[in-house]
């Protein structure tokens, strides 16, 4: 083996002798903050993570909508980076969202709308409500 190769295999081994033994550290450590939300449900991890006001919508429009039936979702947020939208279908989830854009016929049958804006907590309307608003008809 030339001398380059046997430099490049040190440095490698060095770098594994170092980075191994931290890795795992920082591993443990991130563990065993995990360890103590065991057997958390997922409504608390949900209170712990976003809040009680988003978690209590949250809650409160899980109850409102049936399992089985569908609603339309609004993406109000000003930072579409954000994501709001799709962790709230998971929330809600098995409820089926249906995206409604602006200026689009409502589906017909559709009861509940959920309007998300930004950190704010979801927004619970009836279909009724929120397509009677000037700025929501088609």
């Amino acid at each position: 083996m030339s001398g380059p190769r046997r430099l490049a295999l040190a440095l490698f081994a060095a770098y594994l002798a170092t980075a191994i033994p931290v890795g795992l550290v920082k591993a443990a450590r991130r563990l065993g903050r995990a360890a103590i939300h065991i057997g958390e449900s997922p409504r608390d991890a949900r209170r712990r993570v976003y809040g009680k006001a988003y978690s209590e919508a949250v809650e409160a429009i899980r109850r409102a909508i049936p399992r089985d039936a569908a609603y339309g979702l609004v993406d109000g947020d000003p930072d579409p980076l954000l994501g709001t939208p799709f962790w709230l279908r998971f929330d809600l989830a098995p409820r089926r969202a249906v995206e409604l854009n602006r200026g689009l016929s409502p589906p017909s049958g559709l009861r509940w709308v959920v309007a998300t804006h930004g950190s704010d907590p979801p927004l619970l309307l009836t279909a009724d409500r929120y397509f009677s608003t000037p700025e929501h008809r088609p």
